[in-house]
């Protein structure tokens, strides 16, 4: 580094014209610094951090003058001196009162202190959610809050997440994504991003801990093979474990746990995860479910569609019930490929904003055989009916309309397989136009009399479709339909696991 007055600039530029040489600029106050090209205040604390292990998301700068300002925007938080440059600290996070090095000391100890930043702090880095019906962004903060994603089984939830992530991932955050279904397989091709277990068996929490510790990777737990029991025991090891070391480390910046409703329902709730911290992302189709002190500690959540029963009790542990009739106005309004946003700040939450979701840059899985066994909302379930509109049976499960097809008798599906009801339902409450197809095709096939062949059809179809034996998994397209993902080796010119960089 060479320095001079900054009265010398124009004499220093016609030097470095004549020299050729690859070297920049940069004023501080009344000094000019000459520097080798792409050097700056930034790339040295990137190198410091590398050294380290640390992560420029868990960093603090804090600057005076114009040569900082690469050092501030690299930082998770960037702090201006109120005695240094006035363009400084029009972008700066923040500024510190005060003169001189004590009002430095005193705002450093006083950020030890905390457990969490100010969500002041917290609002610069930002995922876009998605647009507004008027066009507006709806961008998330990244840090701070923590966030649940709500909805009924199959209304785009893991969707969400996903876009969130996806975010978060290519900005560097270290993201551990705890994932029972496999349906967050596809984010390995983002870079940074590592994929254990897959293989029936949960990765070790050492393994899992050891991953964590490089600041720029996030990871993803695979537990799709694993039994039900099995994934309970073994996030009430890793859980505890990961709230540890990230209280101690920072790392990771974001927990996100898919089927939350099944791990944090337990009274010990509180052991398994550091709420105080924040930091975590729960995405459930069973809110309700959840622990009140879980509820209470969401500071922002994403609804997909849901149940009035379900809207009525996240609005009542939020302390919000005259909301319930409000927010299942506007969630009952959704279409496919929306959501709608509600914040807290200060203990009191804003209105809440219906958005159009953003495009992924990866394709979007789904485990298919989940939905055989999962029960759908009270307002979604299949409704048999016999003579003058009796109801006999109701089926909130793909499973269940399998074993009631099996004993109901041909006349009381008549009617049904007229009005080719069993395809409709598919189709409005799975969006599966495969599945809805080959229901919509047996039903064409009914003649009175004949409703056993058609009953066979159909349950064959649902359980090719989606039980253990015959379910895969699925690539979920912009639009919300679901297709078969090809098997390895099968090449399909219409799926490609991709990120669009330009």
């Amino acid at each position: 580094m060479v320095e001079a007055a900054a009265s010398e600039a124009p004499k220093v530029v016609a030097l470095v014209q004549e020299m050729e040489a690859p070297l920049s600029l940069a004023f501080n106050r009344a000094r000019l610094m000459i520097l080798p090209e792409g050097v700056t205040k930034a790339t040295g604390l990137r190198e410091a951090l590398a050294v380290l292990r640390l992560s420029a998301h868990n960093t603090v700068g804090i600057g005076d003058a114009e040569d900082d300002r690469s050092l501030l925007h690299h930082c998770e938080v960037g702090l201006a001196v109120a005695w240094g440059s006035a363009r400084l600290k029009s972008v700066a996070d923040g500024v510190i009162e005060g003169s001189g090095p004590a009002a430095v000391a005193a705002h450093l100890l006083q950020l030890a202190r905390q457990v969490r930043l100010s969500p002041n702090l917290t609002g610069r880095r930002r995922v876009l959610l998605g647009r507004r019906r008027d066009g507006q962004s709806v961008m998330f903060p990244v840090l701070g809050r923590n966030l649940l994603i709500a909805g009924r089984a199959g209304s785009g939830k893991s969707w969400v997440a996903g876009l969130f992530l996806e975010g978060l991932i290519l900005q560097r955050y270290c993201v551990c994504i705890i994932d029972p279904e496999g349906d967050y397989r596809t984010l390995e091709a983002l870079p940074g991003v590592l994929l254990l277990g897959g293989d029936g068996r949960p990765p070790r929490v050492g393994d899992v801990l050891n991953a964590l510790r490089h600041p720029d990777a996030s990871v993803i737990l695979e537990l799709a093979g694993v039994a039900h029991a099995e994934k309970i025991d073994y996030l009430k090891n890793l859980l505890p474990a990961l709230a540890e070391v990230r209280r101690r480390t920072g790392l990771p910046h974001r927990i996100v746990l898919d089927e939350a409703h099944y791990f944090l329902g337990h009274p010990d709730v509180d052991t398994a995860i550091d709420l105080e911290m924040a930091g975590y992302v729960l995405v459930t189709y069973r809110a309700s479910q959840l622990r009140p002190e879980v509820l209470a500690a969401m500071e922002t959540v994403v609804f997909t569609r849901g149940s009035p029963a379900e809207i009525r009790a996240v609005s009542e542990g939020f302390g919000q019930p005259a909301e319930a009739e409000a927010w299942g106005a506007i969630l009952g309004d959704l279409d496919l490929g929306d959501a709608a946003a509600v914040s807290r700040q200060a203990g009191r939450w804003g209105q809440m904003t219906q958005v159009r979701l953003a495009p992924r840059l990866t394709a979007h899985v789904c485990n298919r055989n989940k939905y055989f066994h999962v029960e759908m909302d009270e307002g979604r379930p299949f409704v048999f009916k016999g003579d003058e509109g009796r109801v006999i049976a109701r089926s909130h499960s793909l499973r269940d309309l399998c074993f009631t097809l099996a004993w109901v008798n041909s006349g009381s599906v008549h009617g049904h397989l007229v009005r080719r009801d069993f395809s409709s339902w598919v189709r409005e409450v799975f969006r599966d136009d495969v599945l809805t197809a080959s229901i919509d095709e047996a039903e064409a096939k009914y003649l009175p009399g004949q409703a056993a062949a058609v009953i066979n059809e159909i349950v064959r179809a649902i359980n090719a479709r989606y039980n253990e034996r015959g379910a895969g998994v699925t690539e979920t397209s912009n639009d919300g339909g679901m297709r078969p993902i090809p098997e390895p080796g099968r090449h399909d010119p219409n799926f490609e696991v991709g990120v669009a960089l330009t």
